[in-house]
């Protein structure tokens, strides 16, 4: 005979509240029978895999958006993006380590007490770990109000063009490459992206991120990522 269980005898079963079964219910991803006496829920031990399976892929982090459409597509691995999703828990583990980085600071500043100290010193943290990730997120207006230099209307004419000149010299070394050429163009490219960030550290991981151009947002990407690749390496090597 096929056992049944009661919603509060299911949930200890698989170690869930009943509150959570209720919630799978209504995104659909784990539907009960009733009872067509008094309306009651009935599990089935059948039912016990479809949480397992739940658990499972909320542990690589998955949304329950993304499980209940793993689900309708008849569990189809394509449906799971499993590249970005560890991209995006890289990326969360990072940002736990500069959070814990944070805590251990602050445990070194005795004289941190105040609201206003813990708000200074976490903008003095943040300053000094600004990398990649951090400048993709930043807005055009917010980068403007962290450099020293702002370019008016007619200098951002010139600046556009002057990118558009570099890139297209530098599709034109991935082709066909110049020392001489390349050297020159690497002081010129150094010297505007000097304008904008004033950390050669930062510099350094701006540059470094031209190799992964794929994972940017598309309105960021500024070239090709083979360009991004070729690039990458040899302007890292010319800041030194």
């Amino acid at each position: 005979m096929t056992e049944i269980y009661s919603i509060g005898e299911f949930a200890k079963l698989t170690n869930v509240t009943v509150k959570t079964l209720r919630h799978y219910e209504k995104l659909g991803l784990v539907m009960p029978n009733y009872n067509p006496d008094n309306g009651y829920r009935r599990y089935r031990v059948g039912h016990v895999a479809q949480v397992e399976a739940i658990m499972a892929l909320k542990l690589l982090g998955f949304s329950l958006h993304e499980i209940g459409a793993f689900f309708s597509n008849h569990h189809q691995i394509v449906t799971l993006d499993l590249a970005t999703q560890k991209t995006a828990l890289r990326k969360k583990m990072n940002e736990i380590k500069q959070v814990i980085d944070l805590i251990e600071s602050i445990e070194t500043r005795k004289q941190v007490s105040e609201l206003n100290d813990w708000v200074a010193l976490i903008k003095e943290m943040k300053m000094g770990k600004r990398d990649i990730n951090w400048y993709l997120q930043q807005s055009e207006p917010d980068m403007q109000k962290l450099g020293t230099y702002i370019p008016d209307e007619q200098e951002k004419d010139i600046l556009t063009l002057k990118w558009d000149d570099m890139i297209a010299r530098a599709y034109v070394q991935h082709k066909s490459f110049d020392a001489a050429m390349f050297d020159e163009l690497a002081d010129e490219w150094i010297a505007t992206v000097g304008k904008f960030i004033d950390n050669k550290q930062t510099m350094k991981a701006i540059f470094a991120s031209y190799a992964q151009m794929h994972d940017w947002p598309e309105d960021r990407k500024f070239f090709s990522v083979e360009l991004g690749e070729f690039m990458a390496l040899k302007l890292i090597a010319k800041l030194g």
